[in-house]
């Protein structure tokens, strides 16, 4: 059996999105808490936060995987571009880039 991660972060301003992948994740059982925000603004507050929280409790809450939608006003690009993906190729601490919706395989 795999390890559980112990906080999954999903960041979309669409709603039924959210409520999607938000079941997906429970039905796959990969993970003990999903954290869910609606905005770029309240993802990083979210993660300042817990940053600041004792390590026990910041180690519970402290998200080990981030999906992030970037096609979000504000923060995050406006656009379906296939640049997007070749950027985020070149961060280092970006691990994949997926389109949606998420799927269980």
């Amino acid at each position: 059996m795999k390890k559980k991660l112990n906080c999954i972060l999903l960041i979309d301003d669409d709603e039924s999105n959210n409520f999607i992948n938000n079941m997906l994740l429970e039905e796959a059982g990969c993970t003990h808490h999903i954290q869910i925000e609606d905005s770029g603004k309240k993802a990083l507050k979210y993660l300042i936060d817990t940053a600041e929280l004792d390590d026990k409790m910041r180690d519970l809450q402290y998200p080990e995987l981030i999906s992030l939608d970037i096609n979000m006003p504000i923060m995050f690009s406006s656009s379906f571009n296939p640049d997007d993906k070749l950027h985020a190729d070149n961060i280092p601490m970006v691990a994949g880039f997926e389109n949606k919706p998420l799927t269980s395989i």
